[in-house]
């Protein structure tokens, strides 16, 4: 079966037909869309075909509402990487042609007459982009819903009591990072209870500090550019406003204008503390409309128990975040590792886990060691630089000693690097040889200063672990019998994890139980061996043409 980056669902039944099978039909398509699935319910497309005026709407209902929940929270449990998005004009604005952001490759449907010319015509009308892709029956999918039974009219009349109060303008905010299933159920929401304008505080700065791995956090231009892609393609019709904030309120307590505020059950405190702030300034309340918030099916022991962006950027640890730098000057083998991270990051466990799985650990802390060793260059360097206060009784390099200077100057602590980097970079580099000769396929390199020293040119793919600063800054005071204050000065003349993670092909976070991290440290094993067969399959097929 032929498989889709992006693809068109289009039903043609009513809801209270299609939410029973929503799940087999969903099961069906994301089996073939891999990308970006867009749903489109036209259960009016027969009495709409052919008109140009007072096309037939779909009814503004909290069963459509709760359609379109499903469609969102099922597709999330079934690939909860495929970026879903349910159409929504239909049920406000007749919109006669889509100009959908993703081109589709193949447009899936329930609608028994999907090969006559009439119907096919009306799809190319509807979607300029869908000029020349696949058509699909759902029954060719293994999906017959051909048992299904139209609702009754009791039903219809039901539908049309419970319709949506709309307003003119409304408003909302949230982090809205990695556009998720619960995000998507409260945007739909707002854009149904919208008529005209749709303001949308997007929040950064101190307002995100306190997120879990908020390091993975994008940028606040790049969600709302997102944000404002996802919400352009579902409903055309409305004019957004959308905008940072750094602050609880945002545009909420500012617009005089505002009519409703749309809340999960999460956020709903922050939504009654909005119209008392409005209150106080003589500005109207808002209607408050709630949505529930998604449950996660899918969550270990240290996620939460819905679907959330937290969850998202968790399941990131151990995953490629960017592809590797292609480094024609490196042999495919010894494939190696720089694995990274601030003190007392986790690093040496993660480095005792790649041990036991095969890779040989090259620690250049300890080669930093034997550079500080008597009779070394390095060490003849550091005395003449800093003094014979920095040597113990014996003549040895009082390391703890040394630290205190330098780690209180930035200048000092730049000059003694200037002695040692070199010094351990001649080490490893042996070290690397020596490793593939006795066989090794990976090396990782565990160096606390892999980025600042420089030393990327001479791996494969850079590793980095983190842990929060708080915790960072608890685990130097336990292990090193720091006070807070020279622990914190410690890590403060470190690069700081958002450094390290922007240069990261793979990240660890060692926050959690060992066991989680290492559960992260035998995903990212494991990819990592597939990319090498890659590397060496190419390799040799390059070789093979020349």
């Amino acid at each position: 079966m032929a498989v889709y980056r992006n693809g068109l669902l289009f039903l043609t039944t009513s809801c209270s037909v299609v939410k029973p099978t929503l799940e087999r039909i969903l099961e069906a398509t994301t089996a073939i869309v891999k990308q970006t699935l867009y749903v489109s319910l036209d259960p009016n497309h027969i009495q709409n075909m052919g008109r140009k005026n007072n096309q037939i709407l779909i009814p503004n209902t909290k069963s459509l509402q709760s359609t379109f929940n499903i469609v969102y929270s099922k597709a999330f449990q079934l690939q909860n990487s495929l970026d879903v998005r349910v159409l929504l004009s239909d049920a406000k604005v007749f919109q006669t042609s889509w100009k959908l952001h993703q081109a589709c490759e193949v447009l899936i449907t329930d609608y028994p007459g999907y090969k006559e010319r009439d119907f096919m015509e009306y799809v190319k009308q509807r979607f300029s982009n869908g000029l020349n892709i696949r058509i699909e029956h759902l029954a060719n999918l293994n999906c017959d819903l051909s048992e299904c039974i139209e609702e009754t009219k009791q039903e219809e009349e039901e539908m049309l009591l419970t319709q949506k109060k709309v307003y003119e303008h409304t408003v909302m905010g949230g982090t809205f990072d990695r556009l998720h299933a619960g995000h998507k159920i409260l945007l739909t929401e707002a854009c149904l209870r919208t008529k005209c304008r749709l303001t949308i505080g997007v929040t950064c700065g101190p307002m995100i500090k306190n997120k879990v791995l908020k390091e993975l956090i994008e940028p606040v231009n790049t969600r709302i550019e997102k944000l404002l892609e996802f919400l352009q393609d579902v409903d055309p019709c409305i004019e957004y406003n959308l905008q940072p904030i750094t602050d609880p309120y945002g545009p909420s307590t500012v617009l005089p204008e505002l009519q409703c505020i749309v809340t999960s059950e999460e956020t709903k405190q922050g939504g009654e503390k909005v119209n008392d702030v409005r209150h106080s300034l003589g500005l109207s309340v808002l209607d408050q409309h709630v949505i529930s918030i998604v449950p996660d099916i899918v969550q270990n022991e240290t996620e939460e128990g819905k679907v959330s962006s937290s969850n998202t950027r968790k399941r990131l640890l151990g995953k490629l975040l960017r592809p590797p730098t292609h480094k024609p000057h490196l042999p495919v083998l010894p494939y190696v590792i720089g694995l990274t991270g601030g003190t007392a990051s986790g690093k040496s466990r993660i480095c005792q886990r790649l041990e036991k799985l095969g890779a040989a650990v090259i620690n250049c802390d300890k080669l930093g060691h034997e550079t500080y060793a008597q009779g070394q260059q390095a060490y003849k360097k550091i005395v003449e630089e800093f003094g014979a206060v920095v040597l113990n009784e014996n003549g040895d390099i009082n390391r703890q000693a040394l630290g205190l200077i330098v780690f209180a100057d930035r200048h000092k602590l730049q000059k003694l690097n200037n002695i040692v980097w070199p010094a351990i970079a001649t080490l490893f580099k042996q070290k690397i040889i020596e490793s593939a000769a006795g066989g090794h396929r990976v090396v990782v390199l565990d160096a606390a200063v892999l980025l600042e020293a420089g030393w990327t040119e001479v791996v494969h793919e850079i590793w980095v672990s983190i842990i929060p600063l708080e915790e960072s800054i608890k685990r130097v005071m336990e292990r090193d019998g720091l006070s807070k204050e020279a622990a914190t000065q410690r890590l403060n003349s470190q690069l700081t994890n958002e450094e390290r993670v922007a240069k990261a092909n793979i990240l660890f976070c060692s926050y959690w139980d060992y066991e989680i991290t290492f559960m992260q440290v035998k995903r990212a094993w494991n990819d990592l061996q597939l990319r090498i067969d890659s590397y060496l399959h190419n390799s040799e097929h390059n070789e093979c043409k020349l």
